[in-house]
């Protein structure tokens, strides 16, 4: 997970949700939540505090894991060509296990 802060430039605070469903920093800076700009396959999330993070769908971690598998599958077995896509495979899976642990659901079979 990634902390969501402030979009201002001058501002580098948390954001926070707010009951009237904004989100707002510690320095009160409103931010609609239309505006955040994740990459596609993020969905934001509030802590039990309160604090936005940002996480990667189980579709995008799944998907990060079967190109890995593939780009490892295909390397030449030199260690420093396989290291990478391993790495990769790792964080991807973490990324998938902290998703489900956070109540996001599997991807659908026809979704892989």
């Amino acid at each position: 997970m990634r902390l969501i802060l402030c979009p201002l430039q001058t501002c580098s605070r948390h954001l926070f949700a707010q009951p009237d469903r904004t989100f707002a920093c510690q320095q009160a800076h409103a931010v609609d939540p239309d505006t955040l700009a994740l990459r596609p396959d993020d969905v934001w999330l509030p802590s039990a505090n309160g604090q936005l993070f940002c996480i990667s769908t189980p579709t995008a971690s799944l998907r990060r894991m079967l190109d890995a598998d593939r780009e490892y599958s295909s390397a030449p077995m030199e260690y420093d060509l396989e290291l990478p896509p391993l790495l990769e495979l790792k964080d991807a899976a973490f990324e998938l296990v902290e998703a489900l642990d956070l109540g996001l659901p599997f991807p659908a079979a026809s979704a892989r």
